[in-house]
């Protein structure tokens, strides 16, 4: 067993400080407050940091003490820092009122530790904590050097105006459904806001309306976003790019892409525009074709200094298109039995058709970033490129995290903007710009499949609702009459059994239901986060390889468990394919062994669901794969990346470096772009650990040897020459 060592806790953040300061601020004699630390276990020399809470309390008086006292010397330290550094330079008064914000939490905080001094021994002595000396330091400091310089702000209206504004305009809406006490009492915090694992709940209302933020949240988002920002402009070192710039490429790139495959649609259908002028649908499309190649035009670029952006454009397009989908008219051509006698509505049909087919399987623009990402992150390493690619991997990973430490705040900031944009009033990531993109395709023979990574194809207002999106459902629609793909299989990578994600489950297996997209649709869901994925709770310590086996089959023939195969799948997958493909890992990639680590195990599950996937790729006989997540930039990524690799590193070019390169771009371009973060830790190392495994066997084996071993093992599982396959990438 591993043995654990704590390392010193790091210093009390600034963000930590006005978090504690808030609690106390708002703390009554029948509430605990505590200060959230960072802290790292050192487990077999790797450090993982983890969260830790140190709740306030009259037992430990000397601890409460001292961070009390940190917390006043952080203050201080950065409104030093604020004043030195350059005040005299801001003339922003809203940045100025935020110090006046965090100064009144201050001195709140310390009146409530006073007012309730008997749930605390601070010293053997009472004691005020407005005597404390660092108490002092603090509040002269701001009352000789900052106050003066300080106007009236307006940030406690911009945080009212917030909370009540569009975000909150349907919180008096009175639902069917009565209130799940599930999520009554449940709100975000700022350490997820922090760790981006939910920012999906700043977009969804509980059932009864009501938010899963307070205003104390957005206040404290603001206070640490605006001066985060201020001392980051004072840094020297080396920082990320502007990655609005990235965007705004990828967005046009996204555009011209499109546009190149509906040229011929969109001529056509110019050409008969002009002898139907006047006509809504006709308007409508033309007006959402030219945002599209507005968007598409590099003169549009951020880097150009426009008048309006390729990103705006898009938005534009975006919001047009959406108003053809949903319109009447529209859904009277889709169903129209009589289209072949109405050239223009035939046209219009077929050129939004496409528009949408383009959205999925022609928006290469994410390509471009390939060559941004790898240059981002070797040029901030040192020393040469490693020539094992796991530790090549591993060192781009740790130096996208320092470039991250700088631009700390990113995702918080990424909220802010969203927020404050008023227009995000759902969680639907195509409509914040989180677009599909195909990625690379894997060939077997005369077989094509073709990745396409996306996020959930829905949109969410209620948590216990969500609807899928009008865009995917005439991709869906277009597969009918277009070439190359006519068949796409969705991977649902979300936990269906709790209720932060069970909706967007039941949205995208519903699609089954319905005939005009059950011939271009296959859905399957593997149990994402929870207990047996994690091998936690009482599966930690089932080391016993039988027994595991044996629990993984059960469970993923369970669809109460949070698995879902359809009906026509079951019987192939249950009875056939899953217990031999069990037992082929088990000998391929672990030699049969009788105990297993927890960190097998999860080796263990992320092969079978990957190879699982294979199957059902060749039994739906899809043209096109997805493993889609909430949002596709963490668990969809680091899935597409072990199938890539899986690919990849059986194939006789195995040793190719332009394909680890490509791994690196396929890992971190979408969350830095999309989030303005490196892929989550519990990802990436998951990720590392599933690698490492299928790497071994490489090592010990021999390639040659393992790929015999694989085509003898899963000759009688798959038909398809997977092991054979040949891998292109744009």
């Amino acid at each position: 067993m591993a043995t654990k060592t704590k390392d010193q806790t790091k210093e009390l953040t600034l963000v930590d400080a006005i978090e504690t300061l808030s609690s106390i601020a708002e703390l009554g004699a029948d509430k605990k407050t505590g200060v959230v630390e960072e802290q790292q276990l050192k487990i077999k020399e790797k450090k993982i940091s983890y969260h830790s809470v140190r709740w306030l309390h009259h037992s430990d008086g000397e601890s409460t003490l001292a961070v009390i006292k940190d917390i006043f010397r952080v203050i201080l330290q950065y409104l030093i820092g604020f004043y030195e550094k350059g005040y005299n330079e801001v003339n922003d008064k809203q940045t100025a009122e935020e110090i006046r914000t965090i100064m009144v939490l201050v001195g709140e905080a310390a009146k409530n530790l006073d007012k309730y001094g008997n749930l605390f021994t601070l010293s053997h002595q009472p004691i005020s904590v407005m005597e404390l000396q660092e108490y002092q330091q603090l509040q002269a400091y701001y009352l000789t050097k900052v106050a003066p310089k300080i106007d009236d702000g307006h940030m406690g209206k911009w945080i009212l105006a917030l909370s009540k504004g569009p975000l909150a305009a349907k919180a008096h809406l009175k639902l069917k459904h009565s209130a799940n006490d599930t999520t009554k009492h449940v709100f975000v915090d700022l350490h997820s806001v922090k760790r981006d694992s939910e920012y999906e709940l700043f977009f969804i209302r509980k059932e009864d309306g009501s938010r899963f933020f307070n205003p104390r949240l957005i206040r404290n988002l603001k206070l640490v976003s605006d001066l985060g920002h201020f001392f980051r402009s004072q840094e020297k070192r080396h920082t990320l790019p502007r990655l609005d710039i990235w965007l705004d490429k990828y967005i046009q790139a996204t555009a011209a892409s499109m546009i190149n495959s509906l040229k011929n649609k969109l001529d056509m259908f110019f050409r008969e525009a002009v002898r139907n002028k006047g006509k809504p649908l006709v308007e409508d499309l033309t007006k959402t074709s030219m945002a599209l190649l507005l968007s598409a035009s590099p003169k549009h670029l951020l880097s150009e200094h426009p008048s309006k952006s390729c990103l705006a454009y898009f938005k534009d397009f975006q919001r047009f298109l959406r108003e053809i989908l949903h319109s009447k008219e529209y859904q009277k051509l889709l169903v129209s039995s009589t289209i072949g006698n109405n050239k223009i509505g035939g046209l219009i049909r077929e050129t939004t058709l496409g528009l949408c087919r383009g959205l999925y399987i022609h928006a290469k623009g994410l390509s471009i970033l390939q060559t941004l990402t790898n240059d981002l992150i070797h040029k901030g390493k040192k020393g040469s490129k490693s020539q094992d690619r796991l530790v090549e991997l591993m060192e781009s990973y740790e130096e996208l995290q320092h470039l991250i430490q700088v631009h700390a705040h990113g995702p918080l900031n990424k909220m802010l903007d969203m927020l404050l944009d008023g227009e995000n009033d759902e969680f639907d990531p195509m409509g914040q710009l989180n677009l599909p993109s195909p990625l690379y395709a894997a060939y077997f023979n005369d077989k094509r499949l073709l990745y396409i990574r996306m996020p959930s194809p829905t949109h969410q207002e209620y948590v216990h609702k969500a609807f899928v999106n009008e865009e995917f459902k005439n991709y869906l629609t277009s597969c009918e009459t277009g070439s190359g793909i006519k068949k796409h299989l969705l991977i649902v990578l979300q936990d269906k059994t709790t209720w932060k994600e069970a909706a967007r489950c039941q949205a995208i297996e519903g699609l089954l239901h319905h005939k005009d997209f059950s011939n271009h649709l296959e859905v399957c869901t593997f149990t994402y986060d929870t207990d047996l994925y994690r091998q936690t709770d009482h599966y930690q310590d089932e080391n016993e390889a039988e027994s595991f086996k044996k629990i993984l089959l059960e469970h993923m023939k369970d669809d109460h468990s949070g698995f879902f195969f359809p009906p026509h799948l079951q019987r192939p997958l249950y009875s056939e394919f899953l217990p031999q493909c069990i037992e082929a890992v088990h000998s391929l990639f672990f030699e049969k062994a009788t105990l297993l680590t927890r960190e097998e195990r999860h080796a263990f599950i992320d092969l079978t669901y990957v190879l699982t996937t294979l199957k059902i790729v060749e039994l739906s006989q899809a043209d096109a794969l997805s493993f889609c997540c909430k949002d596709g930039i963490d668990t969809g990524a680091a899935f597409s990346g072990l199938l890539f690799a899986l690919f990849q590193w059986v194939s006789p070019n195995y040793k190719d470096v332009k394909g680890d390169d490509f791994l690196t771009y396929l890992l971190f371009a979408p969350s830095l772009l999309w989030r303005e973060r490196a892929l989550r830790p519990e990802q990436f190392y998951r990720l590392m650990n599933v690698l490492k495994v299928l790497e071994n066997s490489i090592q010990k084996k021999g390639h040659a040897n393992l790929q015999h071993q694989l085509r003898q093992e899963f000759s009688g599982i798959f038909s398809l020459p997977l092991w054979n396959a040949e891998v292109s990438w744009t």
